[in-house]
């Protein structure tokens, strides 16, 4: 395995994955923010 493919795929995942994490973090955020709110509602 050599640096250059290794630093190529992480390049790629930095691209490719990133974003779609971010996203999938924020959907989750404003999931446990709306139940929290649910719960405090009764």
């Amino acid at each position: 395995m050599s640096n250059a493919w290794y630093y190529q795929s992480m390049q790629e995942f930095e691209v490719v994955c990133k974003p779609q994490f971010q996203s999938f973090k924020r959907m989750i955020d404003f999931g446990i923010r709306v139940w929290g709110l649910k719960m405090n509602w009764g």
